[in-house]
């Protein structure tokens, strides 16, 4: 909920040229900015997540780290299990539910 209402991230907006070049399928996926290698290639993911469903650019861009942020949820409900913590399940829904975790993913929505 949090992406769909902050479009204005830094990171978004400088990435959409990127995803237009992704995109328009001119092979030219290379970063102009100091990114690491695997960021051309989650912005080309979301340039085709937007072509197949029909969703507000911001919003595609801040779906993968909500995504991966969920799977963080229950790494750390799965180490906490393994570490025989009292409440483990209690222990993951604490990071899901985190106003830091909600916030860093949903309004910053850096991805490197």
């Amino acid at each position: 909920m949090f992406a769909l209402l902050f479009f204005g991230s830094v990171d978004i907006i400088n990435s959409i040229e990127l995803t237009i070049n992704a995109a328009e399928g001119d092979g030219s996926l290379i970063a102009t900015l100091p990114y690491l290698p695997v960021v051309p290639i989650l912005h080309w993911v979301v340039s085709e997540l937007t072509h197949y469903i029909p969703m507000p650019v911001g919003f595609a861009y801040k779906l993968l780290p909500v995504v991966y942020d969920s799977f963080l949820a229950i790494l750390v409900y799965d180490i906490a299990l393994a570490r025989n913590v009292e409440r483990p399940l209690t222990t993951g829904l604490l990071y899901a539910v985190s106003p830091i975790a909600i916030i860093i993913t949903s309004l910053h929505g850096q991805v490197d």
